[in-house]
């Protein structure tokens, strides 16, 4: 696999980012995560000589200001190079447009210096169907910049739920590809600036790294369906150990009916064939039994979200459901620490290190979890996280999820939260908190948002501030705090080319008496720019 070949290298890289739904708001979650694992395991691939090389080229190519911008983006980015303090008269100067601008040239500067340093450097970024639109404007500039070698870009989408916004990313590098006449292949050596998009059945996955994509890049489609009925049939004789093709193909006919050829589905279900003794092996015989007409008559009516609520069902305690179900509030990929905190605190039981280390255990040997690394964990698939969720109702799961957003918040450290903070926002922006703390959270989280040109999750933190800040224009505090939100969410609204909702924004700042005249500076700036482009348009 690609991913062994990469890892046999000295200094070859392997990155892994996934992009949730449930934190679909939260921008650059995939980069974010796989940065952050480049950050922390850069000195021990690279060695001490070559590491302080690295660190060297880092602060040297990029400014202090595109550091200050990576560090909103990959927090332990302070592992290569500490932040510079900037001037907040100085970051408040640069125009939104700029700040983009700034941050993506920074980003793909810290990418060629990565890519020099880690031979070969690839990236897999999963579920880009529900990637953030920040996200999916860094991969595009990404795609399209020449001069980063020994780097792969992959990432995975779901085919039947692509977003506008990926579809138009998609057809633009098909519509460059044929323009360049690129050839279609995809080359198994030396990885530089590789274009490489395919799809598997419902999934998609894309690779790339090119301004243009000029003839030493390549971009390759490629259709991953479902397995074929002789694929289930090989994959059952296997399984059960069979040699005769005329046993294995009645029984593999039921399981590619069942499950039209899924392989999660398909492995889902012959566990639980087996979990309900239709599947038996005779010890004496040394061979499996199975009765066809049972296994016909018991395996019609799920899918694979169904057997995954079924598994859970047999062999999840009520303890290891509740574990499952924190870690399913916890993001893509959780940190065992945090883990424990919200398991413990979450829970009216039985709370002890023990029990919490076996539950772990249990559900990595039972493949509801697996672990990453030494501390951290994530679902085996995003099936087995839709069953968990899917055992409770969704209400109380809200309730749960506001529970556990209000113990991070507390519990966390003034870092961990800002590290956070987008998810602890997700947490708790539908939560029953007192207003005017909720309205600071999510400000908070807008203004990080902003900070990082993530313009589209800076307007939905900012209005969901707006909409859950009572008597917005009464008394000082609440007036500032409903300023500060329109103002965000206008800049933000702009920035997204949604002038008439920034115009909106503006005018409720500056049409409302309460509001001094000289918190309505910013509003007046804003609109005046607005005015411009009309006038421009």
């Amino acid at each position: 696999s690609i991913q062994q070949d990469v890892e046999q290298s000295p200094s070859g890289v392997y990155l892994q980012g996934k992009f949730d739904l449930a934190v679909q708001k939260e921008p650059y979650t995939a980069f974010a995560t796989a940065l952050g694992d480049l950050c922390f395991r850069a000195s021990d691939i690279l060695g001490r000589e070559a590491f302080e090389q690295f660190h060297k080229e880092t602060v040297t190519n990029l400014d202090s200001l595109e550091l200050h911008l990576l560090h909103g983006i990959i927090p332990s980015m302070s592992l290569i190079a500490p932040e510079t303090a900037l001037r907040t008269d100085f970051c408040n100067s640069i125009k939104l447009e700029d700040q983009k601008n700034r941050l993506h040239y920074g980003f793909l500067k810290f990418i060629r210096v990565a890519s020099a340093a880690f031979c070969p450097l690839v990236f897999f970024l999963d579920d880009l169907q529900w990637a953030d639109l920040s996200s999916l404007d860094l991969l595009q500039v990404l795609i399209s910049y020449q001069e980063n070698t020994n780097l792969m870009v992959i990432g995975t989408y779901r085919s039947n739920e692509v977003n506008p916004d990926l579809s138009k990313m998609i057809e633009d590098l098909r519509l460059e590809q044929q323009d360049k006449k690129a050839p279609q292949q995809l080359s198994s050596q030396g990885f530089n600036r590789q274009s490489f998009l395919s799809k598997k059945g419902s999934m998609s996955t894309l690779l790339s790294p090119s301004e243009e994509l000029g003839t030493n890049v390549t971009l390759t489609e490629l259709s991953l369906g479902n397995l074929t009925a002789k694929e289930v049939k090989c994959i059952t004789m296997d399984v059960l150990s069979l040699t005769d093709e005329a046993v294995a193909a009645p029984l593999a006919q039921i399981l590619q009916q069942r499950t039209h050829g899924n392989p999660n589905f398909l492995r889902t279900l012959i566990t639980v064939l087996y979990d309900d003794s239709l599947l038996s092996f005779n010890v004496e015989t040394m061979k499996w039994s199975w009765d066809l007409d049972e296994v016909e008559k018991n395996s019609f009516a799920y899918n694979v979200v169904d057997l995954g609520r079924r598994a859970i069902q047999r062999n999840a305690s009520k303890e290891m459901h509740h574990l499952l179900l924190c870690v399913a509030c916890l993001g893509t990929i959780c940190k065992e620490k945090y883990i424990r905190l919200v398991w413990k605190m979450s829970s009216t039981g039985d709370t002890s290190e023990s029990l919490l280390q076996k539950l772990l255990n249990q559900a990595v040997k039972q493949l509801f979890l697996e672990q990453i690394g030494s501390a951290q964990f994530r679902f085996t698939h995003d099936a087995v996280k839709e069953a968990v969720i899917s055992l409770i109702s969704p209400k109380l799961f809200n309730v749960l999820r506001q529970k556990i957003g209000g113990i991070l918040f507390k519990a966390l450290t003034e870092e961990e939260l800002e590290a956070m903070l987008f998810l602890v926002a997700d947490l708790l922006h539908n939560s029953d908190w007192p207003d005017s703390n909720l309205s600071q959270l999510l400000l908070r989280a807008a203004k990080k948002a902003k900070g990082v040109s993530a313009f589209s999750s800076a307007s939905f933190y900012a209005l969901n501030g707006i909409k859950r800040l009572q008597n917005m224009w009464q008394g000082e505090e609440n007036v500032q705090l409903a300023v500060q939100l329109h103002s965000i969410a206008a800049e933000a609204e702009h920035s997204l080319g949604n002038l008439a909702q920034a115009k909106r924004l503006c005018e409720a700042i500056i049409g409302n008496s309460s509001v001094p005249n000289i918190q309505k500076m910013q509003a007046h700036k804003i609109l005046i720019e607005l005015l411009w482009n009309e006038e421009e348009d």
